[in-house]
């Protein structure tokens, strides 16, 4: 079993990069050849701790992450594998994860998944036996049998939150269920995507104030008009792009070459803003085609990541009324601020 992500995320003087690949609808052919030479360039590349691999995003088909994480996993890359509770009852995803175990891929991003899509025939209906938090305690669980059954690898599931709500009460809703994520075993976290610099504070301060502490990666996104524009409508649950950045984004893409590139510094300054706030490391997203952008991203970040503090304000777009918990502070102060 590789542990290159577990080492890198315990090694505190590690800043960890993972990268989201999105397989296709196919068993072969064009899509899965793009989505594995992106695999063996990040492997190449040498900055990347591992590979996640979506499970039916948007609820629609595609092929599993299982099949093509074992693939990836024997070239030498690690993997985590998206885990949803939409496709399968509780016999089926216990199931699941026995057969992951089986195949030495223990890195897990439990999540609840989105509603049911369209396959074969028509609307797929939706399963959610479990659901997010109870998926935790299975693994939890499966690891007990595991470790009792001499095998020294446990899952090493982790858990996926939204800090980008805009009532109070869908707020805290969010981080209660984290805080029952963490309790059930979470060991780590990834963000869904927001460009609101004070809500990726407020994640962070939420857990100081809830005593807990989970290793925490950013989601940065190479935002182009189209994904702008389908997370600015609401169709990708969590996921937040303001109007006022879907115009910034639709300017800057009015040349190809200079969208890029503003694509690409605005994910550097992004992860730049994470790293100074204290996560443990950035989630990329939105890289197809080929390696190049996330490449690029990484070589920026390193020229620009101490200027950090100055890049905060670029990231202020906030929803229409939306709330805050704590007062907006970015001091050195390690004692938490006060709840609003």
């Amino acid at each position: 079993m590789l542990r290159i992500f577990q080492s890198d995320l315990h090694d505190t003087d590690h800043f960890v990069v993972t990268l989201e690949l999105v397989p296709g609808r196919e068993a072969m052919g064009r899509t899965v050849d793009t989505v594995m030479g992106i695999a063996r360039d990040a492997f190449a590349d040498g900055r990347v701790s591992a590979v996640s691999i979506t499970d039916n995003p948007g609820g629609n088909p595609s092929l599993s992450p299982d099949v093509l994480g074992y693939e990836i996993f024997n070239i030498g890359m690690d993997v985590i594998v998206h885990f949803t509770c939409r496709d399968m009852n509780r016999v089926g995803m216990e199931s699941r994860a026995l057969q992951l175990a089986h195949m030495g891929m223990k890195n897990i991003l439990a999540l609840s998944g989105d509603y049911a899509g369209q396959g074969f025939g028509g609307q797929g209906a939706p399963v959610f036996d479990l659901d997010s938090v109870q998926l935790q305690i299975m693994f939890e669980m499966l690891s007990e049998r595991l470790e009792a059954a001499g095998d020294p690898d446990s899952f090493f599931a982790g858990c996926a939150v939204s800090p980008f709500k805009q009532t109070e009460a869908e707020c805290f809703a969010q981080y209660a269920k984290l805080c029952r994520k963490a309790a059930a075993g979470a060991r780590f976290l990834i963000t869904q995507l927001g460009y609101d610099a004070r809500k990726f504070y407020e994640l962070m301060q939420i857990q100081r104030h809830m005593r807990f502490a989970l290793p925490s990666l950013g989601s940065v996104y190479v935002l182009n008009p189209k994904s702008a524009a389908i997370m600015n409508s609401g169709r990708v649950p969590g996921a937040v792009v303001a109007d006022k950045l879907l115009r910034r984004v639709r300017q800057e893409w009015r040349d190809k070459a200079a969208g890029r590139d503003a694509a690409v510094e605005r994910a550097a300054r992004l992860a730049a803003v994470l790293k100074g706030l204290g996560y443990r490391g950035i989630h990329i997203g939105g890289i197809h085609g080929s390696f190049d952008m996330a490449g690029r991203i990484l070589d920026r970040l390193a020229h620009i990541e101490k200027d950090w503090l100055g890049f905060v304000t670029e990231f202020n777009f906030p929803q229409p009324g939306g709330f805050y918990a704590f007062a907006h502070e970015f001091g050195a102060d390690p004692a938490p601020p006060a709840f609003n």
